[in-house]
């Protein structure tokens, strides 16, 4: 099953027409091309990977040796917290 968002933006009438004959030159609607132009720009993108900071490095060993241990946090509970969503 497909997911999608819509998302609502707001274009001067001349940006619009503008739009909208360059979509039809490709055989597409406005949305359609408007998706084409984010994906296609979004495939270009290099995404950077960060090093986690020394506290993060040490949080993450330490939950490790704790899930090894089957130690697990009480008291929590995500469903309450996607139910306040």
């Amino acid at each position: 099953m497909k997911v999608s968002s819509q998302l609502k933006v707001a274009i001067p009438p001349l940006l619009l027409s503008l739009l909208t004959q360059k979509a039809h030159m490709f055989g597409m609607k406005p949305t359609q091309y408007i998706r084409h132009l984010v994906v296609s720009d979004l495939k270009q993108e290099r995404i950077p990977i960060f090093q986690a900071s020394s506290q993060t490095e040490k949080q993450y060993q330490k939950s490790l040796v704790s899930e090894k241990n089957n130690q697990y946090v009480t008291g929590f509970s995500v469903k309450k917290v996607l139910d306040r969503i």
